[in-house]
């Protein structure tokens, strides 16, 4: 068994190598496409995570994230103002 932990500095499921989340990841999305990273939260440099989330959709919401606007998903349609 892959030794997993939770990441300090953000909370997910954290590995300790690549080849160990790639590994997990495989196992536990099995036929779905997986990203890894390491995590850049804090001084975790040694910590890597599997997501399913395209690299697109990371993108909008790293913007989201740095901007403070909402992505296009949840965007209300109440929002808009008549004019």
């Amino acid at each position: 068994m892959v030794p997993m932990h939770t990441c300090p500095s953000c909370g997910k499921q954290a590995y300790q190598t690549r080849k160990d989340a790639k590994y997990m990841g495989k196992k536990m999305h099995q036929g779905q496409k997986i990203r890894l990273h390491k995590c850049r939260n804090g001084n975790t440099k040694e910590n890597w995570h599997v997501t399913t989330m395209g690299a697109w959709a990371t993108m909008r919401y790293k913007d989201y994230a740095a901007s403070g606007q909402k992505p296009y998903e949840v965007w209300e349609e109440d929002d808009s103002e008549d004019y």
